[in-house]
């Protein structure tokens, strides 16, 4: 699963090297929608509010979580005037407002996107609540010098579960491929 302001692609440095990995699209770019999940158990792989995502939609269905820059609620750490304002950007100059946030997480901004899948993300950024709904094996790799989520919120979060990643961003399937397939090997 990618995070807010994502899609698939972000993947295309770790899926391929995974038989049978399936990834989600949520559409945030103006990609087609494919959030099927697999009917059976399976490791997710989840990036940003990906997480959060496969928390809330995968319940049952979680034998193992890699959390990338992931968290189990993101209004814990940021505060609702934050979220409010990205509305607002995305509602007054969509374009403007993801090239701000892209920076920020270190990602090249999609020139396409779809404004109602950004703002329908937002609102489960502001509004959902995963924590506590964890019981399964967990690897979270959090970037050193991500903007996004603080490290501080990643260690409160994840606990022991999580891996500090030396000069890392918020884009660890990007800037940091190689460790997150260890990541996955270490978790199949």
């Amino acid at each position: 699963m990618h995070g807010w302001a994502s899609d698939a692609g972000i993947w295309r440095d770790i899926a391929p090297l995974f038989e049978g990995a399936q990834c989600v699209e949520l559409g945030f770019t103006g990609r087609d929608v494919a959030d099927q999940l697999p009917a059976d158990p399976a490791l997710y792989v989840t990036h940003s509010l990906g997480t959060m995502w496969a928390l809330n939609s995968a319940k049952g269905k979680i034998a193992g979580l890699l959390a990338l820059n992931g968290f189990t609620c993101f209004k814990d750490f940021t505060d609702a005037k934050i979220i409010d304002a990205m509305k607002s950007g995305i509602e007054a100059r969509p374009q403007t407002q993801l090239k701000s946030f892209c920076k920020m997480a270190d990602m090249k901004a999609s020139v396409t996107y779809d404004q109602q899948a950004l703002t329908k993300g937002l609102d489960w950024l502001g509004t959902w609540d995963e924590r506590g709904s964890i019981d399964f094996p967990v690897i979270a790799l959090a970037g050193e010098r991500d903007k996004i989520v603080p490290l501080d919120a990643a260690k409160e979060q994840w606990g022991d579960a999580v891996r500090i990643i030396e000069g890392a961003t918020h884009n660890l399937p990007q800037c940091a491929p190689g460790l997150c397939i260890q990541a996955i090997k270490e978790m199949l």
